[in-house]
């Protein structure tokens, strides 16, 4: 290298040492020359791009996006995370572990103020407009209080293992207004209590149970331990149940001034009775058995194991097996059509 070509290489490293004193004197003055990009840190390379609303307590936002992290939290351990449903219901998306995912089915559902199942619930319902669907996600709901629905709703839950609406042997679950039609699904509603009537569910409107279970319930001094169907229209449809229950007549239904119909397999069984009825007293209605739905294995202390019926009811049975193994007979009371089918 000859020496013009070191005194240009010289001047040239020369101007470069004094622009990047420049630069750091700049930058000391708090001042960022125009075309300067200054990095945080390398996560923040696409500041422009905004996280997913909620990256969850076991993510973080890294470069936009959320992604597992290992943080010192026993359950996001490598990334891990196993939510658990606690009983709430949601306005989208499914409850878990407290949280409301964004995941069908969607939900009409409580305020994160609200502070018990109870009080939740019965907010749902009365902010819902007619005609909704509720959806009530997996768990125990432990009333305090009886819930009241006075318009027309559907309320689905997530199976009828998995969703229980539970009165603590304390009160009576639901109460089914006059003039509604409500639709009851996939839950359980069980531990009801009354003092009078219906311990479980009393209805004065039309009550459609699809899949549902009615079961452990009482009516302490009254009647219907598991449903109380007055002046209503009540429905058992496909895999719905009232079992288990217990009231001085009517143990599992009492079916008064109304309408009940039992279609292929729904089933009252094993209920009882310190009176008569053990499984359903029918007051001055009609009640349908349909083929395939079962009055089974109920008890009652006087007469009407499996049906009592009286004040000029009505029960009709399209089959000859549905009423059966009932104590201490399968039916007692007036005649039913055609009487054959419910003989003790």
């Amino acid at each position: 290298m000859d020496t013009s070509h070191l005194d240009r290489l010289t001047r040239s490293v020369a101007r470069l040492l004094d622009r990047r004193r420049g630069l750091q004197g700049l930058l000391a003055l708090g001042a960022v020359p125009l075309g300067v990009t200054l990095l945080a840190n390398p996560d923040d390379g696409e500041a422009g791009k905004k996280c997913k609303p909620d990256c969850g307590e076991c993510q973080q936002c890294k470069k936009g996006k959320c992604r597992k992290t290992n943080s010192g939290k026993k359950k996001c351990k490598k990334g891990k995370f196993k939510p658990q449903d606690d009983g709430t219901t949601c306005s989208t998306g499914t409850c878990q572990a407290g949280v409301c995912q964004a995941a069908p089915p969607s939900c009409t559902g409580l305020k994160p103020t609200v502070t018990s199942a109870t009080q939740g619930l019965q907010e749902a319902i009365d902010a819902a407009e007619t005609g909704d669907t509720l959806t009530l996600c997996a768990g125990t709901w432990n009333l305090t209080s009886t819930v009241t629905i006075g318009k027309n709703l559907t309320l689905v839950g997530a199976g009828v293992s998995a969703t229980r609406l539970d009165g603590s042997n304390a009160v009576r679950v639901l109460q089914i207004t006059a003039g509604t039609t409500v639709t009851l699904q996939d839950l359980t509603v069980t531990k009801g209590n009354a003092v009078d009537d219906g311990g479980g569910i009393q209805n004065l409107g039309t009550l459609t149970l699809r899949d549902v279970s009615v079961t452990d319930s009482t009516a302490t001094t009254g009647s219907g331990g598991g449903v109380y169907n007055l002046d209503g229209t009540l429905t058992l449809q496909t895999g719905s149940s009232v079992m288990g229950n217990t009231a001085t007549i009517g143990g599992g239904v009492t079916n008064l001034n109304a309408t009940m119909t039992m279609e292929a397999g729904s089933s009252v069984s094993n209920n009882t009775a310190t009176d008569r009825g053990g499984g359903i007293i029918n007051g001055a209605a009609t009640l349908t058995l349909e083929d395939g739905s079962q009055v089974t294995g109920n008890i009652a202390t006087n007469t009407g194991g499996g049906i009592q019926n009286e004040l000029g009811g009505v029960v009709n049975i399209e089959s000859i097996t549905i009423a059966t193994a009932n104590t201490p007979d399968n039916c007692a009371g007036e005649a039913v059509t055609p009487p054959a089918n419910c003989v003790g």
